[in-house]
């Protein structure tokens, strides 16, 4: 038996490697235990996984093509589908995320493409060119490579299933349970894999009860990753906060970014102080996640962001135009007054040098007169 502060695995002799709940069968004489091992304690980690978020909110749209043409999809069984296939992902990993889940009817406009054949008419793809019209962003790209399935994923936002109507097409048509079976079994492989969800390894097998989708293993072990995950990127946010407070100057930091800060730094010392004093995973998954909300808020205070996106340097060439209109007028006058009092004082200067040269003539002349009295 493995016993850990927060729960207990046991690994117990089986007919063939599989996993139920926390306990690992696996045979005797079997190999690459401590591998398996390895793998179920520490996968690696699907970088086509979204981040961490308290919250998410799952939206399921339905694309009909040109309304106007008729052939349009008017209704389908979508909470089935949901109990089904989204609800019990949803109620399994409720310890980590809030779930909103909405659906919605949607139509656009004919595609600017057509699809092209392939295997002489039995099988239409589209270049990763085309895909791009399924969201609005010109950020997001895809692999290069063909797609041989009506399902893809676009890591970390989300998953797109093409429903191929019957040929030829119904001018209405109703999407039932059965209907949207296979969509919706597409649907959870993606939601669990933009969720982080570690996957088994191919040698195990997973024994679960028809009313549970995941084993209690996998969920702890995404409730390490996420909070290694929340850990890892308080500290990097942390870091840049003061990174930035310590180059830019006259940076404004508010009591209210003090407070966030300390915030975020208790919850992490809450987190290693009591990490070994039977903290369970679900606790120090809250003290990770507050600590990355904290120092999220602080580095993104709208006070710090007015001076990132606004520094004096910018404001000093977005106002100096509009001033100049105003200051050449100005300094044009101050040189005339600065040319005019100059001249007044130069002048001034030869004015008083006259009148001390006829000063001196005249008592020059006083001098004279004097001597000739005297002889």
């Amino acid at each position: 038996m493995v016993k850990t502060a927060f729960c207990g695995y046991a690994i117990l002799p089986g007919e063939r490697p599989s996993v139920e709940d926390r306990r690992l069968y696996y045979p005797p004489h079997a190999e690459n235990l401590a591998a398996t091992l390895t793998s179920l304690f520490a996968p690696k980690i699907d970088h086509r996984a979204a981040q961490y978020s308290p919250r998410y909110r799952l939206s399921f749209t339905l694309l009909n093509e040109d309304g106007s043409a008729g052939q349009v999809i008017t209704s389908w069984d979508i909470q089935q589908a949901f109990a089904q296939h989204i609800y019990p992902i949803t109620s399994a990993l409720g310890i980590l995320h809030n779930f909103t889940v909405e659906s919605q009817v949607q139509f656009h406009a004919p595609l600017a493409f057509e699809p092209r054949s392939i295997s002489n008419g039995t099988a239409f793809v589209l270049t990763p060119e085309d895909l791009t019209v399924f969201i609005n962003s010109a950020e997001w790209t895809l692999f290069h490579l063909m797609i041989r399935s009506s399902a893809f994923l676009i890591p970390q936002w989300g998953g797109i299933v093409i429903l191929n109507l019957p040929t030829p097409p119904p001018t209405t048509l109703e999407l039932t349970f059965r209907d949207l079976r296979t969509p919706f079994s597409s649907f959870s492989r993606q939601l669990l894999t933009l969720l982080g969800f570690p996957r088994l390894p191919s040698s195990l097998s997973s024994s679960l009860s028809s009313s549970k989708t995941v084993s209690s293993w996998q969920i702890d072990t995404l409730l390490r990753q996420r909070t290694h995950e929340n850990v890892m990127r308080s500290h990097d946010t942390l870091r840049s906060t003061v990174t930035l407070v310590s180059q830019i100057d006259g940076m404004p930091v508010d009591e209210q970014v003090q407070s966030q800060v300390q915030g975020s730094l208790k919850a992490l010392h809450e987190l290693f102080a009591h990490a070994q004093n039977n903290l369970t995973l679900n606790e120090m998954l809250v003290h990770s996640a507050r600590a990355l909300t904290l120092s999220s808020k602080a580095f993104f205070h709208p006070g710090m962001l007015a001076m990132l996106y606004f520094p004096a340097e910018h404001k000093y060439a977005v106002y100096t135009p509009l001033f100049a209109s105003a200051m050449i007028p100005l300094l044009a006058a101050g040189l005339r007054e600065i040319a005019a009092w100059r001249k007044e004082r130069r002048e001034a200067a030869r004015a008083a040098k006259k009148d001390n040269v006829a000063d001196a003539n005249s008592n020059a002349a006083g001098t004279t007169a004097s001597a000739i009295v005297v002889h």
